[in-house]
């Protein structure tokens, strides 16, 4: 933050770790607000891909890749 208020900010603040700033950017491409997220994520995942290794294994196989956490 520059200018009005730079002695109250956190200088570790970055912008670019919020998402939704297109939400809070005006029509001028001036940032008025920091975006916030109102509504509680749920991430659902199957724990068995991650505990079992012929899952992992026919995972690996099929994508080239190792099955990581979500």
């Amino acid at each position: 933050m520059k200018g009005e208020g730079k002695d109250v900010t956190d200088p570790q603040l970055d912008v670019n770790d919020f998402i939704g700033k297109s939400f809070t950017t005006a029509p001028d491409g001036k940032l008025y607000q920091l975006p916030d997220q109102q509504f509680a994520n749920l991430y659902w995942f199957r724990y068995d891909w991650f505990t079992q290794s012929r899952l992992q294994a026919k995972f690996k196989a099929k994508y080239g890749y190792e099955l990581a956490c979500p």
